[in-house]
């Protein structure tokens, strides 16, 4: 596997199981978006939304409404 780092091994092993050749750059792309949206995705993960009621009748194109 590639580079010594365990979020390069994590993502070099995942893509060879689907057949994906990623290089060093590509690799460190990867690892940069990781670094930007795993604390905001950790953070959904962890929130508490059983008592928020789903948006009905969802614009995608607008802001959520309150």
């Amino acid at each position: 596997m590639q580079g010594s780092d365990p979020f390069a091994r994590f993502a070099s092993a995942g893509l060879e199981t689907l057949g994906i050749e990623a290089d060093e750059a590509e690799l460190t792309v990867i690892g940069v978006a990781d670094g930007l949206y795993r604390p905001h995705i950790e953070a959904l993960l962890a929130a508490d939304l059983d008592g928020v009621e789903p948006e009905t009748s969802i614009d995608l194109g607008s802001a959520p409404r309150a």
